[in-house]
């Protein structure tokens, strides 16, 4: 039987520097679902791949969408995946929500911008850091989605052993100017356009539901 990639969401999942990749895959009908995996960014274009929340009762099913997201406040991205498709009469499985157990001690930097002359979600911003010395250390963009999915609204980028400073350079939707922001050290900051950031906690609650754990590989 032929095997397909669903959906991938992509994530520093350990927070080392690094973007990785979460995908679902699924098989033709009376085959077991394929187990999601992560594919692990090592750096210089190689990765590996290990199977992760493996759930053997939901074999039936086709996991078709997965996105990440921050719910209990650790800096690690979570999971959560869906089993949209799968065999009558059943045909929808339970949906999986999977937080993040990494053991790390590397930092991170979570950002939540708020638009003023932009759109209020800062969607189509983009934002680099980068260290002292003026290197690159991630650029993201808020709004990229992968097929019908789409990611939280929260820019994360893990700085593996970095402890800064470091500098934002933010690009706003139709902006011209780029807005430069110095922080002192890791941690997560709201930014709302044209203000300075601030730091904030991110939630540690989460609304129902069955959580899992899972330790990136």
């Amino acid at each position: 039987h032929n095997m397909w990639i669903n959906d991938v969401t992509a994530a520093d999942f350990n927070n080392d520097g690094l973007v990785d990749v979460v995908g679902v895959s699924s098989r033709d009908d009376a085959a077991y679902n394929g187990t999601p995996f992560i594919g692990m960014n090592h750096g210089n274009l190689h990765f590996s791949r290990k199977q992760v929340m493996d759930n053997s009762e939901d074999d039936i099913f086709r996991a078709d969408r997965v996105v990440h997201g921050f719910f209990d406040g650790d800096g690690l991205p979570d999971v959560f995946y869906s089993n949209g498709h799968g065999l009558l009469p059943s045909h929808q499985g339970p949906y999986q929500f999977w937080l993040n157990r990494t053991a790390t001690e590397n930092g991170y930097l979570l950002l939540e911008l708020e638009g003023v002359n932009a759109n209020r979600d800062a969607v189509g911003a983009q934002i680099e850091v980068r260290d002292a010395e003026g290197g690159l250390i991630g650029y993201r963009e808020i709004g990229p989605g992968y097929g019908r999915s789409q990611d939280t609204h929260l820019v994360h980028v893990g700085l593996g052993e970095r402890e800064g400073p470091f500098t934002l350079r933010i690009r706003w939707p139709g902006a011209t100017d780029l807005q430069i922001e110095a922080l002192s050290r890791p941690g997560s900051y709201r930014l709302r356009q044209g203000e300075p950031p601030q730091p904030f906690t991110a939630s540690t609650g989460q609304r129902g539901g069955t959580a899992r754990t899972q330790a990136a590989p």
